[in-house]
């Protein structure tokens, strides 16, 4: 996202997109129980939100979709996940 930002920036040879935003820590916004930096509570479930992204834009399927899909228990072979991942992690 950084260097989309500057190249936003350099497309428009001006600060479209402060400097102060690409200064600032990256933060979701969590706990202190949820120190990511810690190693504690990340949010993100990489092996299942990294497929499930990409079934929402590269494959271009919807919410509804995936959630029918995941009623008929079908998810994780859909979006191409290992067996075991989602009970894994939910």
């Amino acid at each position: 996202m950084y260097e989309l930002g500057h190249f936003i920036n350099a497309q428009h040879g001006k600060e479209l997109i402060p400097q102060g935003i690409f200064d600032v820590v990256p933060s979701a916004e969590l706990s202190a129980d949820q120190n990511v930096d810690e190693g504690k509570g990340d949010p993100i479930f990489y092996p299942y939100h990294d497929k499930l992204l990409r079934v929402f834009t590269e494959r271009r399927r919807g919410p509804v979709e995936v959630l029918e899909s995941a009623l008929k228990g079908a998810l994780e072979s859909d979006i191409g996940c290992e067996p075991g991942t989602i009970a894994k992690y939910f």
